[in-house]
């Protein structure tokens, strides 16, 4: 359980990034990386390697989070927005359909869509 676990446990797992400054954006490039500017960062903790699906779900159970993608939108910040796009869920393509073609029998792709409790 997390409550056994030491901050001593944690950084072994982990490395230090040291903080500093550089230049995010661009002015040459794409418009949404306008304008150049110089920022700063604090220094923070990282694991050594990747969160497995298992360390995650290991996580969860533990803590008790809750994803975002598993909580419900907040309806003032998105005006306009019906319930149902509200929910939680995933978005994601449907399973393709077979369709006859010209050349045979092919796989229609179709538009990504809301499963609501995915």
């Amino acid at each position: 359980m997390l409550e056994d676990t030491t901050l001593a446990d944690m950084t072994d797992r982990m490395v230090q990034v040291a903080g500093g400054a550089f230049r995010m954006g661009s002015d040459a490039d794409y418009p949404e990386e306008r304008p150049a500017h110089n920022v700063a960062v604090d220094g923070f903790w990282i694991d050594r390697h990747a969160v497995t699906n298992v360390d995650f779900s290991t996580f969860v159970a533990a803590a008790g989070y809750v994803t975002f993608a598993e909580r419900p939108a907040d309806s003032a910040l998105y005006p306009g927005a019906t319930p149902k796009l509200l929910t939680p869920g995933i978005r994601r393509p449907s399973i393709p359909r077979p369709v006859a073609s010209a050349s045979g029998l092919c796989f229609a792709l179709r538009k990504w869509q809301t499963n609501a409790g995915d």
